[in-house]
């Protein structure tokens, strides 16, 4: 009878895994989505946007945020995580030209990429205790 349900660990087990791989990868097709429309645009994205351009519906964005100043949140400790990844320490032991051309490089990269994430959470500071 056991094999018959799936047992411990069986199927439902495995349909309760799938479900939340393909939670968390709706989740971060909103933090992108959310991430392309603050570089594309000034103004601060509405969430019909950021459904739309994840190929998802609004709902599916207040499932997983409850607000989006929670999606600005979530968004900030992604973008803190790669940022973090991305700028370790690259040509350590070249000549002191080479690495401060080196650290330069990385550090505007990393300005370029994410200061569109940073003015959003700099103008809502206020709301986001939080942060």
């Amino acid at each position: 009878m056991e094999r018959l349900h799936g047992g411990i660990g069986g199927p439902p087990a495995r349909r309760e895994r799938a479900a939340c791989l393909r939670s968390e990868r709706t989740r971060q097709s909103i933090i992108e989505a959310y991430l392309e429309l603050l570089r594309e645009s000034p103004a601060m994205p509405t969430a019909a946007q950021i459904a739309q351009r994840a190929g998802i519906s609004v709902r599916s964005v207040f499932e997983r945020f409850s607000d989006l100043n929670a999606l600005s949140l979530a968004t900030a400790d992604f973008a803190i995580a790669h940022a973090q990844a991305e700028s370790a320490a690259r040509d350590v032991y070249a000549d002191r030209a080479t690495r401060i051309r080196s650290h330069v490089h990385t550090r505007a990269t990393a300005c370029e990429k994410w200061f569109p994430l940073w003015r959003v959470l700099v103008a809502t500071q206020q709301e986001l205790s939080e942060l």
